[in-house]
């Protein structure tokens, strides 16, 4: 009987430190998109991603997401103006950048984000309904890169709204589309 209470003893000491132990932090990074990808709170979609060059050579990137709403249209849609400059750069999307100029949204039914930094403005950007005259990130990067045979464009980070998010547009040489503009 004595045993029996030692060991009722024991194995209650261990449940109460085992109550007592820290509870595991909340990861806070956002792991990057997969090429053609866009991720929303751990939730992934699929990317048709392009990669447009106008004649005056002003340049964009965008795609649609291959799942669909219930009306047949894509649940998501990513665009960025891919401005002189911003090619084989990395971006803080935190603050204002004083040498890389950007714009870049996503749009959903019911989520949007979007973010812009040029020369003649400090960055701002919205989520969903709300403006902000700052940026709309906690933590973030955005990288464009563009060699003779592939375009990428990368954004992670969290919001403002605590939402994590990335997407990942990647395009071949032998697909980027030359317009008549």
């Amino acid at each position: 009987m004595k045993t029996l209470k030692i060991m009722f003893f024991a194995a209650m000491t261990a449940l109460l430190f085992a109550a007592c132990e820290k509870e595991e932090e909340p990861q806070t990074t956002v792991d990057e998109a997969a090429a053609n990808t866009l991720v929303i709170n751990d939730k992934t979609y699929h990317l048709n991603s392009h990669y447009r060059i106008s004649l005056s050579g002003r340049t964009y990137a965008d795609g649609e997401t291959t799942e669909l709403g219930d009306d047949g249209i894509a649940l998501f849609l990513v665009r960025a103006d891919v401005e002189e400059g911003s090619a084989n750069c990395t971006v803080d999307l935190t603050q204002s950048s004083s040498t890389v100029e950007y714009a870049f949204g996503v749009r959903g039914l019911s989520f949007y984000f979007s973010q812009d930094d040029h020369s003649d403005t400090d960055v701002y950007g919205s989520i969903g309904e709300e403006n902000y005259e700052s940026s709309i990130f906690t933590s973030g990067t955005m990288t464009a890169t563009k060699t003779s045979d592939l375009f990428t464009y990368k954004v992670t980070g969290t919001l403002k709204s605590g939402d994590k998010v990335s997407f990942h547009l990647s395009v071949p040489a032998s697909e980027w589309e030359h317009l008549d503009w």
